[in-house]
């Protein structure tokens, strides 16, 4: 009997909108094992374009999260995390996350830089409204969210918030948050094609330290890139980070696709045509 064709998910980052709409999937829900077999604390993935990254920490999202946690289980069925067991399955909504992409930050002077990371910061905030009426956060935390939300926080501010975000998350949650951050590189790569490295570089170093250094809140981060940006210019302060690139780290076949799952995929195809 000749297989139900499925689309390929060409341009589709959206795990939710990929399981739904009933694309051609590689499962790599092997990955979500794998941290909760024993992650580290910061974890940065770093893998050229077009590799899957943001439609991976997508998937990590959809099953962590607290929020929509029983509609999102059924994003999973049938998947390799639901095939290992329920003690896996246990940890399926089980975190506050907090997830943001940098990836649209591509911008030619570090104003402009500033201006994006607002309307993102802005965004983010934005998706944990609840907070500015939860009884477990202090007034002044929710001036706060409010001034980001508003757009009129300074930068020290700017720099903070993630920190603070996760802080106000774990409080009202009585849980550790889970941190995904996509494309943590791209703005760094502008400011270095732009000339304006030096001022990038100390924001960012500034507003990832906060958020990923000596932070009771966070329970992990995963975080992904195309660049290993060194050590001594953004990651100084960090003493919990573990590298994966393509060919060193552990989490090799994460993005990506092996050649048996290439030839998978194929005979898929000559099934369905």
């Amino acid at each position: 009997m000749q297989a139900k064709f499925k689309p390929m998910p060409i341009g589709v980052d959206n795990f939710k909108e990929l399981i739904e709409k009933n694309y051609y999937f590689v499962d790599k829900t092997r990955f979500i094992r794998e941290l909760i077999d024993g992650q580290s604390k910061v974890t940065l993935i770093t893998r050229p374009r077009r590799f899957g990254k943001t439609l991976t920490l997508s998937m990590l999202k959809y099953f962590f999260d607290i929020a929509k946690a029983e509609e999102n289980r059924a994003l999973f069925n049938g998947l390799n995390i639901e095939r290992v067991g329920d003690r896996y399955m246990a940890e399926q909504g089980s975190r506050p996350v907090v997830f943001f992409s940098l990836k649209d930050i591509k911008t030619a002077s570090y104003e402009d830089m500033m201006e994006g990371m607002g309307e993102v910061l802005r965004d983010l905030c934005g998706e944990f409204r609840y907070l500015l009426t939860s009884d477990k956060i202090a007034e002044d935390e929710k001036q706060f969210l409010q001034r980001i939300i508003d757009k009129t926080a300074n930068r020290f501010e700017m720099q903070m918030v993630i920190k603070n975000l996760t802080t106000y998350l774990s409080r009202h949650h009585h849980r550790r948050v889970l941190l995904l951050i996509d494309e943590y590189d791209a703005p760094i790569q502008c400011a270095w094609e732009y000339g304006y490295y030096d001022e990038a570089i100390i924001f960012l170093r500034n507003f990832f330290s906060a958020a990923l250094k000596t932070n009771p809140a966070l329970d992990f981060a995963v975080m992904t890139g195309v660049l290993r940006i060194s050590k001594e210019s953004i990651f100084s302060a960090l003493n919990n980070l573990m590298v994966s690139s393509v060919l060193h780290g552990r989490y090799p076949v994460v993005m990506g696709f092996t050649r048996e799952e290439i030839t998978q995929m194929a005979l898929f195809h000559l099934e369905t045509h």
